[in-house]
C-alpha cells in the first residue's frame, strides 16, 4: 500500500472514531442536558452541533467540488468566504447561531450526523493522490483536501474536548 493510501485510510479512521466518540457523548445526554447553554461561551450542546454542521457544509463542498471537478458550491452563509478566510469568524458564527437556534434538536443532530457520514463517504471516494495534491484545486490555494479532513477533525475534537471538560 502506498503511503498516501495508508495516510488516507488513517484520516478516515480518525474521522470515523471521532464520529463514534461524538455519538457516544451525545447518547449519554438527554434532551434536557442538550438544549440549555452550558459551554463557557453560553452555548448549548445543540448550538455547538449546529455550529459544527454549518462548518461541515463547507468541508463537504470542498470534497464534492473535487469529485465533480467543479468549483465548490458553498452554503449561502459562507458563499463570499475565501478558503483561508478567518477574519470574520465571529460574524459567521453569529449567522450560524441564528440559523440553528430555533431548529429542533432532532433536526440539528440528524443533519449533523448525516453530514458527517456523507463527509466520510466523500473522503473514501476521493483518490489518495487527489487528497494529498497541493495546488491541484485553484479554489483551495495553499491547502490540500487532506487539510480539509484534518481541519474538520481538529474542529470537532476541540469542541468535544471543551464540552467534556
Amino acid at each position: 500500500m502506498e503511503t498516501s493510501k495508508a495516510d488516507k485510510e488513517a484520516l478516515i479512521d480518525q474521522l470515523t472514531d471521532l464520529y463514534n466518540r461524538w455519538e457516544e457523548f451525545l447518547a449519554s445526554k438527554d434532551e434536557g442536558a442538550i438544549i440549555p447553554p452550558q459551554s463557557p461561551a453560553g452555548l448549548s450542546i445543540k448550538d455547538v452541533i449546529g455550529h459544527l454542521r454549518a462548518w461541515q457544509q463547507r468541508s463537504i463542498a470542498h470534497l464534492e467540488g473535487a469529485l465533480s471537478n467543479t468549483h465548490p458550491h458553498f452554503p449561502e452563509w459562507s458563499a463570499k468566504m475565501r478558503p483561508d478566510d478567518e477574519g470574520n469568524v465571529d460574524e459567521y458564527n453569529a449567522v450560524i447561531y441564528n440559523f440553528y437556534k430555533d431548529q429542533p434538536w432532532s433536526q440539528v443532530h440528524g443533519d449533523w450526523s448525516a453530514g458527517f457520514m456523507h463527509f466520510i463517504e466523500l473522503a473514501r471516494a476521493t483518490d489518495a493522490e487527489s487528497l494529498f495534491a497541493l495546488g491541484k484545486y485553484p479554489w483551495l490555494p495553499g491547502y490540500t483536501l487532506a487539510d480539509v479532513l484534518t481541519g474538520s477533525w481538529e474542529h470537532h475534537t476541540e469542541h468535544l474536548d471543551k464540552l467534556r471538560a
